[in-house]
């Protein structure tokens, strides 16, 4: 049975040089406080809809705004925070399973704001920590079920990172320091070499890298050791960008065009050589999310210049150049999730001049299709478009199938063996590129028919059973009868001399799948040469022409012999009625006479051994 899914499917797209490209609408501003500097997103109020919460760096409070599933959102609501909150982040402290919210604030402590499960918030309740702080997150780092916190400094010589275990109450310990690179800036998690812990990377602002710190599984971790990346990395996300199972990072750079850098996991918690990508002008956060629909994840960027960067992924660690949309002023931080519930990744950025966020909805049009819900190995499966609006061209990608590309609104494909695949299209007209659709389907097995004869070599006059099995019905071809039983068995009479070949087709009724087979029956005259024409019905010699065996059906007790053509004898025997085999194998190959005495009478048969 094959498997093929989505990641030969990426491999494949890349042949047919398709790029499937996500729009997005005019950005939408709703009011945060001053000096917007993070926003992350989370349900709030347990409404099954997306809300926002917001740092306001100028502000020292958090903006909560509910969404309402359509893509817009409520009029902010403040919440007072440490002064200068640098950056915000949600997980559930208290094990209520209400979302809280914590804040790293530059002025070096921590606000933590329990959640109501409504909407609301508790007042923040602050831990002095130390200043610089810019960066937090979340995760059980001792696997005790409890929620704890990592917080990166970026003021001082050299960076550093505190991990602050949860007590499980909304409360923390004592922070624990380790060292970074310099200038610490973003955090993030995941686990990098595959043991089932969780480690940290921090963004090292001013040394150019980003450190990596393995954790040991009881809440503390090893030395970190540094990868360079580009100028100044200012923000850091990790997912795995090549499909290979391995955590990879993600680094927005904070100069200039620097744009991202790139680095893939090996699955050691070890990364190979950054390789960078433009992106715009001074970019100050990134996130991930497939936008185009594609099954391969892509890359948001937030630049200061103000337009948010689109890189789209293909599927093996690489990007296309980026896609530019204009968003907002200063932009400080990024984000998305799907606002509105139409399945799309949405992007939400904080506005830091202007003390907003703005919402920019993706409108990528999907493309659609459909395909028969019975598919069999080498039948015609037609894929058929049904995308809207109308497109004037299709980019179809078939991992496994024949042809496995095309550019027909409706294919027609077939595949060699059963099993799960996957089908892409992407759709494109004068005004854009429709996001890619995936779906997968099955290719159920063929039945396996066999045929069978009860007695493949007759003589004349005889009948076999010929028997099919393996299907639920069954067709023969030659046959005048058509269609056979269920049972796929049939009892008639071959004819008296020569071989038939009999072209089986076995169906399976439920998935209408066929298969075939092939049957020869072969008959012969098997008396060879009478001379005593009188006594036919004595005696049955078969297979005649012979490779050596010989079958005799004798109606009384008869002597046997068997000369050669000198006139030897090879075979001497009493025979009682019956059937009889005889070997004359290791004999040459020739002309011989068996004389059959029975009684007073006797007969001579001609045999030929080949």
């Amino acid at each position: 049975m094959k498997k093929q899914l989505l990641t030969l499917a990426s491999l494949i797209s890349l042949a047919i040089n398709t790029q499937a490209q996500s729009n997005f609408g005019p950005a939408v501003n709703y009011g945060a406080g001053t000096n917007p500097q993070s926003v992350t997103t989370a349900d709030f109020n347990n409404d099954g809809k997306t809300d926002l919460a917001v740092a306001n760096r100028g502000a020292s409070n958090i903006s909560v705004l509910l969404g309402s599933g359509t893509g817009s959102f409520a009029a902010a609501v403040n919440y007072t925070v440490g002064s200068s909150p640098y950056s915000v982040t949600s997980a559930d402290f208290n094990g209520d399973n209400k979302t809280d919210l914590v804040v790293a604030c530059l002025s070096g402590s921590v606000s933590v704001l329990l959640g109501s499960g409504t909407g609301t918030f508790a007042p923040a309740i602050n831990y002095s920590v130390a200043l610089g702080l810019v960066s937090v997150t979340t995760a059980d780092f001792n696997g005790d079920g409890k929620t704890d916190l990592a917080l990166a400094f970026q003021s001082g010589p050299n960076g550093k990172v505190a991990i602050l275990l949860g007590t499980g109450t909304g409360s923390f310990g004592t922070a624990v320091n380790y060292s970074t690179g310099s200038g610490a800036s973003s955090l993030s998690t995941a686990d990098f070499n595959g043991d089932g812990k969780t480690d940290l990377v921090a963004a090292n602002y001013s040394g150019g890298d980003v450190s990596i710190l393995l954790g040991t599984g009881i809440g503390t971790f090893s030395v970190a050791v540094n990868y360079v990346s580009g100028s100044a990395p200012i923000s850091v996300i990790t997912t795995d960008f090549n499909s290979d199972g391995k955590t990879d990072l993600a680094v927005a750079n904070d100069c200039g065009n620097c744009g991202a850098s790139i680095l893939l996991g090996l699955g050691s918690g070890t990364f190979t050589t950054a390789v960078n990508y433009t992106a715009g002008n001074t970019s100050r956060s990134i996130t991930s999310g497939d936008f185009n629909g594609d099954g391969k994840i892509d890359l948001g960027v937030a630049n200061a210049s103000g337009t948010v960067s689109i890189l789209f992924g293909d599927g093996i660690g690489m990007f296309a150049p980026a896609v530019n949309y204009a968003a907002g002023s200063a932009l400080t931080s990024i984000s998305t999730a799907d606002f509105n519930g139409d399945g799309k990744f949405d992007l939400v950025v904080c506005n830091y001049n202007t003390s907003n966020v703005s919402i920019l909805l993706n409108t990528t049009p999907p493309a659609n299709f459909s395909t028969p819900s019975l598919n069999c190995p080498f039948r015609a499966i037609t894929f058929s478009n049904s995308s809207s609006p109308v497109y004037t061209s299709w980019a179809w990608v078939f991992p496994g199938g024949n042809p496995s590309i095309s550019v027909l609104q409706n294919p027609i494909i077939t595949y060699s063996a059963s099993g799960t695949y996957s089908a892409v299209l992407t759709t494109s007209n004068s005004v854009g590129t429709s996001g890619g659709n995936i779906q997968t389907f099955f290719v159920t097995s063929s039945p396996t028919v066999t045929a069978v004869s009860s007695n493949s070599l007759l003589c004349a006059g005889q009948t076999a059973t010929l028997t099919a099995s393996g299907a639920n019905t069954y067709s023969w071809s030659p046959y005048p009868g058509g269609m056979f039983s269920s049972s796929g068995s049939s009892m008639f009479t071959v004819p008296p001399v020569g071989t038939v070949i009999y072209t089986i087709t076995g169906t399976n009724t439920l998935t209408g799948c066929t298969n075939q087979t092939t049957l020869t029956q072969s008959s012969q005259n098997c008396t060879g040469i009478e001379n005593l024409t009188q006594y036919n019905n004595l005696i049955n010699v078969y297979p005649n022409p012979t490779k050596g065996l010989i079958t005799i059906e004798l109606n009384t007790n008869s002597k046997v012999y068997i000369t050669n053509a000198l006139g030897q004898e090879v075979y001497n025997e009493a025979l009682s009625s019956g059937k009889h085999d005889i070997d004359i194998q290791y004999q040459s190959n020739g002309v011989y006479f068996m004389k059959v005495l029975q009684q007073d009478k006797q007969q001579t048969i001609k045999l030929i051994k080949e």
